[in-house]
């Protein structure tokens, strides 16, 4: 009775500690998918230094990474352009998820240290990027 007690209790423990940690359940990267309408606009991702780190046509899918080098929120400049279209402009900007906001409730002191590191605490927003182009003017 008591080595069932023992074993439910160290089992609650677990679960507790591991809940809402963000590098097991989010990982380092997010997948974003792109599509546009129409489909197959030229799809130009840069990062935070304006470097291209992707180049595509919708749709698609693209993996970023969630987190910056400083161990800051991710950001990216999204371009969606088709000839005859206006392009689009979208910012995908990191903010605080709630797996690591479940670190700091739970008190998970370890997980709140170790996602800081990894940029597994951001969720890249919006999570997908679907713009309704419109025809430019002639």
């Amino acid at each position: 009775m008591k080595t069932n007690t023992l074993l439910s209790a160290a089992c609650l423990a677990l679960v507790v500690l591991s809940t809402g940690c963000s590098t097991v359940m989010c990982g380092k990267n997010q997948t974003v998918p792109i599509s546009s309408r129409p489909p197959g606009a030229e799809v130009t991702i840069r990062n935070n230094f304006d470097d291209v780190v992707f180049k595509g046509v919708t749709p698609c899918d693209v993996i970023l990474a969630r987190g910056d080098v400083n161990r800051g929120a991710g950001y990216y400049k999204v371009t969606v352009a088709k000839p005859g279209y206006e392009a689009v402009k979208v910012d995908l900007v990191g903010k605080v998820n709630r797996a690591y906001l479940a670190n700091v409730m739970n008190g998970c002191v370890g997980m709140i240290t170790v996602d800081p590191y990894t940029g597994a605490k951001w969720t890249l927003t919006p999570m997908e990027v679907n713009p309704h182009l419109v025809l430019a003017d002639k």
